[in-house]
């Protein structure tokens, strides 16, 4: 995660988007792009490539018989505007968020 200043010059790299917002409003957005942070103005920085994240799931058939699912996903953010509005500035967060899903989606199937 790329550390932002208070204020002055911050740069993404070229596998980062930037989001530069002043008085909630979105003024500068894109990949590898720069902006000059006010000390007011928010700036979120979103690694935008490939992640993997691995889980596991525990279910029990209807067979009465205990199963566990090992997966690995793999995933990047496609819509960064959109996942910037949906999840806090930590992806760790958005690592459990999806973590949560695949578990309950492969539970649901086992069941």
């Amino acid at each position: 995660m790329t550390n932002i200043p208070s204020w002055g010059r911050v740069v993404a790299q070229p596998h980062e988007y930037l989001i530069h917002l002043r008085a909630g409003r979105v003024i500068r957005h894109g990949h590898g792009i720069a902006c000059f942070k006010l000390p007011s103005d928010s700036v979120a920085i979103l690694p935008t490539s490939i992640a993997k994240l691995s889980f596991v799931a525990d279910q029990v058939t209807l067979e009465k018989t205990g199963v566990a699912v090992t997966g690995l996903a793999v995933y990047r953010i496609a819509e960064p505007l959109l996942a910037y509005r949906m999840v806090d500035r930590d992806r760790g967060t958005l690592g459990d968020i999806l973590r949560d899903m695949l578990v309950g989606a492969t539970r649901r199937i086992v069941a």
